[in-house]
Parts: C-alpha cells; sequence; structure tokens
C-alpha cells in the first residue's frame, strides 16, 4: 500500500470474489469518490462505455475480466464518475496468482487521460472542419480562373468573378491566419503582451470595417457607456471579432447586431444575427461553424477572456 500511494496512477487490488480490499488516493480522485466492499455481481452500478460507444457491461470491466485471467492492456474507457461528472480513463489489469498457480484476485491500474482524449477529439474534428472550410475558397478561385480564361467572357461577368476571387481570397488568408495562431497556441507561444484597450473605441473601428466588408447587411453597434478598459493584444482581439461577424453574416439575413455591457468580472461583447439558428445540441453537428467556433475560442482563451 506505501508503493501504490505513491504512484501518480491509479491502482485498486481486488480478492478473488471482487471485492476491492485496496487502493490509492489516486483512484477515489478519478472516480470522484470511494468503492464500498464489493462483490463483482454489483460492479453494474459502474457506469462505462468502450472506446467504440458500447455499454461496458458488468463481466466487461477489465478487473472483473482479469480474475478470470485476462491481461488487459491499456484500454480506454469513458466512465462516469460516482459524483456524476464524466471521464475518460485507459486501464490496464492483469491476474494475481501464487506461486503455485492459485488465484489471489487482480491488479487494476489505470490513469486520467480526459483531457487527451479531448484534444484528441477536437483535433480531429477540427481537421474535418478544416477541409471543409478550405474546399469552398479553392473551388471558386480555381473555377473562376478557369472562366477568366475565356475570350468570348462578358466584361460585366469578368468583373463578378474576379470580385468572387478577391472575396475567397480574403477568406483562405483569414483561415491561414487564424492557423497560424491556433498553432502558436498549441506551442505555448505566447500571443503577446496585453496592453489597455479602449473597447468602445475599437469595436467602433470593428463594425466600421465589418461594414464595408459586409455592405449588404446591416451591422448595428450598441455599447453601455462607462466600459471600463481591458488588456489584451488588439490585433488578435480585432481577428476575433471579424470571425465572429463574419459568421453571423453568413449565417444571418440582413441584419448583425453587435453589444457591449459592463459585468462585474469584465465586458460582455455579443455578436448577433436575425437567421433562423439552431435547435439544442444541434450546433455542435454544424462543421461550417466549428473553424470559427475554435479558433474564437482559443484567442478568446490565450487573452484571459472566455
Amino acid at each position: 500500500e506505501s508503493v501504490s500511494a505513491q504512484m501518480p496512477l491509479a491502482v485498486a487490488i481486488a480478492d478473488p470474489e471482487g471485492r476491492i480490499t485496496a487502493m490509492n488516493g489516486e483512484v477515489e480522485r478519478i472516480w470522484g469518490g470511494s468503492f464500498p466492499t464489493e462483490s463483482r455481481t454489483d460492479h453494474g452500478r459502474w457506469v462505462g462505455q468502450h472506446a467504440d460507444g458500447s455499454r461496458v457491461t458488468p463481466e466487461a470491466w477489465p478487473m472483473s475480466r482479469s480474475l478470470k485471467g485476462e491481461v488487459v492492456d491499456g484500454e480506454e474507457i469513458a466512465i462516469v464518475r460516482f459524483d456524476g461528472e464524466r471521464a475518460v480513463t485507459r486501464q490496464w489489469s492483469g491476474p494475481i496468482r501464487s506461486a503455485d498457480g492459485r488465484s489471489l484476485g487482480a491488479v487494476a491500474v489505470f490513469a486520467d487521460i480526459t483531457e487527451e482524449a479531448e484534444a484528441t477529439r477536437m483535433r480531429d474534428a477540427f481537421i474535418g472542419v478544416l477541409s471543409h472550410e478550405l474546399r469552398t475558397p479553392v473551388t471558386t478561385i480555381y473555377g473562376n480562373a478557369q472562366l477568366l480564361g475565356r475570350p468570348s467572357l462578358m466584361p460585366e461577368l469578368r468583373g463578378e468573378l474576379i470580385s468572387d476571387i478577391a472575396a475567397e481570397s480574403d477568406r483562405l488568408l483569414r483561415i491561414v491566419q487564424d492557423l497560424l495562431v491556433i498553432a502558436r497556441i498549441e506551442r505555448g507561444v505566447p500571443l503577446g503582451d496585453g496592453e489597455p484597450i479602449v473597447l468602445d473605441h475599437f469595436l467602433e473601428r470593428a463594425v466600421t470595417a465589418a461594414r464595408r466588408l459586409h455592405p449588404l447587411t446591416s451591422v448595428e453597434l450598441a455599447v453601455e457607456p462607462g466600459l471600463p478598459l481591458v488588456s489584451g493584444d488588439e490585433g488578435y482581439l480585432e481577428q476575433v471579432m471579424r470571425n465572429l461577424v463574419s459568421n453571423a453574416v453568413k449565417y444571418g439575413r440582413s441584419r448583425v447586431a453587435v453589444t457591449a455591457r459592463p459585468t462585474a468580472v469584465g465586458v460582455a461583447v455579443a455578436v448577433a444575427d436575425d437567421g433562423p439558428g439552431f435547435a439544442p445540441g444541434e450546433l455542435d453537428k454544424r462543421r461550417g461553424l466549428g473553424f470559427d467556433r475554435a479558433v474564437v475560442a482559443r484567442r478568446a482563451h490565450c487573452q484571459r477572456g472566455r
């Protein structure tokens, strides 16, 4: 027990009947509570899910399988902790036998990989979203360039094609800038020292720029008086606003409203559009929204915002 208490991994030992006879503090931390003495048949109250999404039955827990002689090597299992929170674990287990081969129980070792699993999930989702986001501007630029090579193209259509290429090139530039920022964040490179920002002046400039970029959309600004100074990198905050407004223009109808109000901990800035919106749970399924949301969330976090 003194050895397991010093280990950074969770360690639990069960007797041949499946009752937990020893465990270290890391077990309680990961599971959000302690294991009572119980038989293996009571393990049904443990809630877990395999990596393929199937439920972990009482007999499928690594500890239960090792009591039957199986060695489990690093199996990923998502669990519902005793306090109701969710976590992802990687579990190893094996049988404990005496010198003459009798079963003395089993030992299970597991690690909390919740953050690692979430990072992997977000990275995979981000790559899928990125490929989706790149496809539209690249296709538009390529197709329009092909059409511009036709000698019989009408002058008025030529101007439209050039305008579309310019707009999609700007979109590509924004995506590349966003990728560079995310790469710096993932490597732990600071985005820059914070500096005082007069937010109402900053928002006025950002909205004016948005109106120039989106002349067919009404972009309105409403700022409550008494906004305090905020600290951050103005260049990155400008990119955050541009992403939010561009997303609102994309999914709205004809109007975007930017509002700012003081709060107990700083300033709350909101960007709303007059689009139909999404039902609860639907937002995370929209791939086109994921890229901008991921970029904004990372930038805001690095600017000590949320």
